[in-house]
């Protein structure tokens, strides 16, 4: 069965525009846009990881510094009281004063 002249005319248009539209979807899919596109976003990914591992080691040093700064808090606080004890004169023996004495000069290390 054969469709009426005016009908095919109108079938012929209709593949016209959907060769037409095939093309723009294909054109556009292979602009040269959508490759640096996908450049920029691996380059993006990369400095974001960067960013987090920055990030983590910032952390990281913060934690550690704050825990050596502790340390030697706790030092500093053992040496005024072992020197509060030497001035105070409440060690009377010479083996713990020679003990204190050293203890000191360790900790002032």
């Amino acid at each position: 069965m054969n469709a009426a002249p005016a009908d095919q005319i109108r079938l012929l248009d209709v593949q016209a525009l959907d060769v037409r539209l095939s093309q723009l979807a294909h054109r556009r899919k292979s602009l040269p846009e959508h490759t640096e596109i996908e450049t920029l976003m691996r380059d993006l990914a990369q400095l974001r990881d960067l960013l987090v591992a920055s990030q983590t080691e910032e952390s990281d040093t913060a934690r550690e510094q704050t825990k050596a700064e502790q340390d030697v808090d706790q030092v500093r606080q053992r040496a005024t009281r072992d020197q509060q004890r030497l001035d105070s004169g409440a060690v009377t023996s010479p083996k713990d004063l020679e003990s204190l004495q050293r203890e000191i000069a360790s900790l002032a290390k």
